[in-house]
C-alpha cells in the first residue's frame, strides 16, 4: 500500500488565496470615497464579479443598477442586471460581499434571492421604486418587455463560500431560478494566469538531494538535454502540486484509461512495478530554467523552473491515479528526457517533440495546430513600450485580474506599491475585451460591440486576420495605435457622462467612437499617443456629438427596445447617416503642417493655433510643460537640431512624430528663434533634446555643438 503522507498544498489553492486578495484590490479601485458605505461596496463588488461572469459567458452583459430599498412592505435588493434576451430571460444580480470572508448562511442566500425577485413584483404592481435615471431605465425595460418575460434568473455573487441549494420554481407564466457565483466559482472562471514560472521545483527540498543525470546536449547550443529517472512517488507529488499545469504545452489532455496502452500502464504498476522502466517509453519534458551541479562527483539537477511534460501525460496521470487509488508507486521508475529550450524556440520545438516522440497514443493533425500568439505578444509589448514621458507604461491584462496580481507581487512594501502605481497607473490598464471593443468600434462596427463584451471579443478573435493580416504580428506601432484608440474611447465615455446622458451610455460611446473614426479622411493616432490624450478641440467635438448620436439612436429605435436596437446593423446605418456638425477639424485630423504643434510662423500665432497651443489638450494639470523646456530648445542652434535629425534617422531612435517635431525646431532655429516654441511644442522637443544630450549627440549651447 502507498505510504502515509501529509497533504500537499496545490498551486491552485495558493492562487485562490491570491485571487481573493486581488478581488479586494479590484473592489477598492472602483471606490471613490475614503469611507465607503456597505451599499457602495456591494455595488462595486457586483460590477467586478459581473465582469468575470460576462467574460466567462455566464450572462451576455452586466448593466450596473444598485437598488437597496423598501417598496411597501417588501425589500428590493439588486446590484445590476442583463436585459431580457431573445429567449425571454431576465438576469438580476445581487451580492454578498464581506472583507472578513467566511460562508454565506443559507437563510441569507434565500433572502437575497427573494429581495431581488421582489423587484419584478413591485414593477408589475406599478409601485414607485426610485427616481434615479438608471433605475427608471430598468423599470421601463421590464414594463416594455414584460409580455415576453419567460424566466427570471437571480444571480447571487459573493466573495464568501455558498453551500445553499439553488431555488427553482415554475409559475403559471414564467420560470424562476437562482444561480450562485461564490468565491470558488469566481476563481474557477477568472482565467487566473498560472504561468510556467510559477512551477518551481527544488529537488533538494523535495527529495533531500539533487537528481542524478547525464548531460547529452548536441552541437545546437540553443538547448540542453539531460537524461534522468524519477520514481513514481516523486511524479505523484509533482502532479498533486501542479496538476494539469504541467501539460500546458502538451497538445492533448490526459486520455482516461480506456485505451489499451493506458490499461497496460496500470497493469504494470500493479503487477510488475520494478519493470516499469523497461516497459515504458518515459517522458519528454522541457523547462525554462535548469540548475545543475556536481554532488559527490555526479552531475545532478537541483532546481527546475517552468517544467512542462510535452510527451508522457498519460504515463504521469496514470501513476497519479494509481497512487490515489492506494497503489505503492515508490518502486516505479520513469525515464525522463529533459530539455532546456530558449523561449524563442518553444514554438518550433514543442510541436516537433510531440509529433516525433509520441508513439503511445496517436495524435491527430488537428491537435498540432498552434495557439494564437496575439495576446501574449500584446502583453510582451505592454511590458517594453513606455509612454513618451518615459516614466509610465500601459498595462495589458492578457488574463483578467493580472494587473492586481502584478500589484500584489510587486508591491511588497508601501514604497514598492507606490512605485508600481507610478509605473502602471490603474487608469492605464486595459484587457482583452477592452482591446476588442476599441478596435471593432474604431473599424466602424459599433453594433458588434453592443452585443456585449464576450460576444464582441469572440467576433474579434474570429476576424482577427482582418485586423492583423495573416503572416503579420503586432509590433510597437500597432500597440501604440491600440492604446491611442483606447484613449479616444475612454474620452468618448467621459464626454457622454459629462453631457448628462442618463441611459444607454455604453451604446452611445460605441457609436460615438465609430463616428469619430469615419468622420475624417485622415486621423493621426500618433499625435494622441505622443500627447497621451486627445486635444481640447476633439474633446469638445465629442461632447457636442454625443447628444446628436443619442437622439439618432432613440429616434430610429421607434419604440423598440433600445438596447436590442443598438445591436442591429440598421441602427448603425441610421447613426452613420446622421449629419454631425464640424466647425473646425480637431488637430488630430489636420495635416501635420497645419497642426499647431508643428506651427512655424510669425510671432503672432493665428487665432486657431494660439487657442490650441494654450490648452493642454485634456490635461488635468499633471505633466505640464515648463519654461525650462522652452529654454532648452532655444539653447540648441540649427546645426544641433540637424544633428539630432540625422541621429534619429540613422539609429531609428525617433519615430515619425518626433522627427517632425525636430524639423519644426530646426526651422525655428534657422529663423533665429524669432518666436519661441509653444509650451506644448517644447514639452515634446525638450524631451527629445534631453535624449540626444544623454546620448552625447549634442550639448546645450546657443553657439556651438559638440
Amino acid at each position: 500500500m502507498a505510504p502515509a503522507q501529509e497533504r500537499i498544498l496545490t498551486i491552485e489553492e495558493e492562487k485562490a488565496v491570491e485571487f481573493g486578495e486581488r478581488l479586494e484590490v479590484e473592489v477598492s479601485d472602483r471606490i471613490t470615497s475614503s469611507s465607503p458605505s456597505d451599499d457602495e461596496l456591494q455595488a462595486a463588488f457586483a460590477e467586478v464579479a459581473g465582469a468575470y461572469i460576462v467574460q466567462d459567458g455566464g450572462m451576455p452583459e452586466f448593466v450596473p443598477c444598485s437598488i437597496n430599498t423598501k417598496v411597501g412592505r417588501q425589500r428590493v435588493n439588486v446590484r445590476g442586471y442583463a436585459p431580457i434576451d431573445d429567449a425571454g430571460t431576465l438576469r438580476l444580480v445581487t451580492s454578498a460581499y464581506r472583507k472578513d470572508g467566511g460562508t454565506l448562511a443559507t437563510s441569507e442566500f434565500q433572502s437575497l434571492v427573494n429581495f431581488a425577485a421582489n423587484l419584478v413584483t413591485a414593477i408589475e404592481a406599478d409601485r414607485e421604486i426610485d427616481d434615479r435615471q438608471e433605475v427608471a431605465e430598468l423599470v421601463r425595460h421590464i414594463q416594455d418587455e414584460g409580455d415576453g418575460l419567460r424566466e427570471i434568473r437571480v444571480i447571487v455573487v459573493s466573495n464568501l463560500r455558498i453551500n445553499a441549494n439553488d431555488v427553482e420554481a415554475a409559475l403559471e407564466r414564467r420560470r424562476f431560478i437562482s444561480e450562485q457565483y461564490d468565491i470558488d466559482r469566481l476563481y474557477r472562471i477568472s482565467d487566473v494566469s498560472i504561468r510556467r514560472s510559477d512551477i518551481q521545483i527544488d529537488f533538494g527540498k523535495l527529495l533531500g538531494q539533487g537528481v542524478p543525470c547525464l548531460e547529452v546536449s548536441g552541437k545546437d547550443y540553443n538547448y540542453k538535454t539531460y537524461l534522468m529517472t524519477l520514481d513514481g512517488e516523486t511524479l505523484y507529488k509533482l502532479f498533486e502540486r501542479y496538476g494539469s499545469k504541467l501539460y500546458e504545452l502538451n497538445l492533448r489532455s490526459y486520455l482516461q484509461p480506456k485505451t489499451g496502452v493506458n490499461r497496460k500502464i496500470l497493469d504494470t504498476i500493479k503487477s510488475a512495478p520494478v519493470r516499469f522502466l523497461a516497459y515504458n517509453n518515459g517522458l519528454c519534458a522541457t523547462a525554462d530554467s535548469i540548475e545543475a551541479g556536481l554532488e559527490h562527483g555526479q552531475t545532478v539537477i537541483r532546481k527546475l523552473v517552468g517544467l512542462q511534460i510535452v510527451n508522457g501525460a498519460q504515463t504521469t496521470s496514470t501513476i497519479h491515479r494509481a497512487r490515489k487509488a492506494g497503489e505503492d508507486v515508490s518502486q516505479v521508475h520513469v525515464a525522463v528526457k529533459l530539455t532546456r529550450v530558449d523561449a524563442g524556440d518553444l514554438e518550433e520545438f514543442i510541436p516537433r517533440i510531440t509529433e516525433y516522440a509520441n508513439t503511445q497514443n496517436p495524435i491527430k493533425a488537428a491537435d498540432l495546430q498552434s495557439n494564437i500568439k496575439f495576446h501574449r505578444q500584446m502583453e510582451e509589448l505592454s511590458e517594453k513600450v513606455w509612454c513618451p514621458d518615459g516614466d509610465s507604461r500601459w498595462f495589458y491584462e492578457r488574463a483578467r485580474g493580472a494587473y492586481e496580481a502584478a500589484y500584489l507581487r510587486y508591491g511588497t512594501t508601501p514604497k514598492k506599491k507606490k512605485e508600481f502605481r507610478i509605473e502602471c497607473p490603474k487608469e492605464q490598464k486595459f484587457g482583452k475585451t477592452d482591446l476588442a471593443a476599441y478596435l471593432v468600434a474604431w473599424r466602424g462596427e459599433p453594433q458588434k460591440v453592443c452585443l456585449g463584451a464576450q460576444k464582441n471579443f469572440n467576433y474579434f478573435m474570429n476576424t482577427l486576420n482582418e485586423f492583423m493580416p495573416a503572416g503579420e504580428e503586432p509590433d510597437q506601432d500597432f500597440y501604440r495605435d491600440v492604446v491611442s484608440i483606447g484613449i479616444i474611447y475612454e474620452e468618448a465615455a467621459k464626454t457622454v457622462r459629462k453631457a448628462g446622458i442618463p441611459a444607454y451610455r455604453a451604446q452611445i460611446t460605441n457609436y460615438l467612437v465609430a463616428r469619430c473614426a469615419s468622420e475624417f479622411a485622415t486621423f493621426r493616432l500618433d499625435r494622441v499617443w505622443q500627447e497621451q490624450g486627445v486635444s481640447h478641440e476633439l474633446s469638445q467635438l465629442l461632447l457636442e456629438w454625443s447628444s446628436s448620436v443619442q437622439k439618432s439612436i432613440l429616434d430610429s429605435a421607434g419604440g423598440q427596445n433600445v438596447t436590442e436596437w443598438c445591436k442591429k446593423d440598421g441602427c448603425w446605418e441610421e447613426v452613420k447617416a446622421t449629419k454631425l456638425v464640424v466647425k473646425d477639424a480637431p488637430p488630430e485630423a489636420l495635416p501635420e503642417d497645419q497642426d499647431p504643434l508643428f506651427y512655424v510662423g510669425p510671432t503672432e500665432l493665428p487665432e486657431r493655433a494660439a487657442s490650441s497651443s494654450s490648452v493642454a489638450g485634456g490635461d488635468d494639470g499633471s505633466d505640464m510643460p515648463s519654461n525650462d523646456d522652452v529654454e532648452l530648445c532655444c539653447q540648441l542652434n540649427e546645426r544641433a537640431w540637424a544633428k539630432i535629425a540625422l541621429w534619429g534617422v540613422e539609429t531609428r531612435s525617433l519615430n515619425v512624430f518626433e522627427r517632425s517635431m525636430v524639423a519644426t525646431m530646426q526651422k525655428m532655429a534657422i529663423d533665429g528663434w524669432s518666436r519661441p516654441p509653444s509650451l506644448k511644442q517644447a514639452k515634446h522637443a525638450g524631451r527629445i533634446a534631453r535624449r540626444a544630450i544623454d546620448h552625447d549627440i549634442v550639448s546645450p549651447s546657443s553657439v556651438s555643438v559638440s
